[in-house]
């Protein structure tokens, strides 16, 4: 990421006992206009390789648009928007015959090494044979449809394929990148695509 491509973004300067995560929770608070980010897309953002360590006075840019998440369900793509610029884009697999919703999801929570709760009851617990989530879940809500969100796949060939109940299927280095950088908050359009 080029940190100039940020047209609408304020500039902040790190203080001392700053840290990214602390940035973004100042910038999420309302007096601060709401903005949603994790500290991996800062840092991203700002070409911050380790996101631990901060220099004192150094000018971050801070984007003022929304962080927006976009699936294109014909064509199997999910984009991560920062404002009106793509700034990743990920193959995935989604919901067999029309499964998966057209309509409008929030992220609400991100879970690490999740249980999965199968739709027969039963649980599966991380690393079980059983649980299709894998190393992370991205549960998403909507005031609707329930039980939806984004993980990793129980088969790699999933990508790209209408084969899951419903849920976003990613693959597992994709899925890491993205849970360390779409924030709690988001929106997540899905949308068909066009042609």
């Amino acid at each position: 990421c080029i940190p100039s491509i940020l047209v609408w973004a304020m500039c902040y300067r790190v203080k001392r006992g700053d840290s990214l995560g602390g940035i973004c929770n100042r910038f999420r608070k309302a007096d601060q206009g709401g903005i949603s980010l994790s500290p991996a897309l800062l840092g991203e953002l700002n070409r911050i390789h380790n996101i631990s360590v901060l220099q004192i006075d150094q000018v971050l840019k801070v984007p003022v648009d929304p962080v927006v998440t976009v699936i294109e369900k014909r064509s199997f793509l999910m984009a991560l928007y920062v404002g009106d610029v793509i700034f990743r884009m990920y193959r995935i697999g989604h919901g067999a015959e029309g499964r998966t919703p057209v309509t409008e999801f929030r992220v609400a929570e991100k879970l690490k090494n999740p249980d999965w709760y199968a739709p027969d009851g039963n649980r599966y617990p991380h690393g079980h044979p059983q649980n299709i989530l894998g190393g992370y879940f991205i549960k998403l809500k909507h005031d609707s449809f329930q039980g939806f969100g984004v993980h990793g796949p129980p088969h790699q060939d999933s990508i790209g394929q209408e084969g899951s109940a419903g849920c976003i299927r990613m693959l597992d280095d994709d899925i890491r990148d993205y849970f360390s950088l779409v924030p709690r908050g988001t929106r997540l359009v899905v949308k068909e695509s066009r042609g």
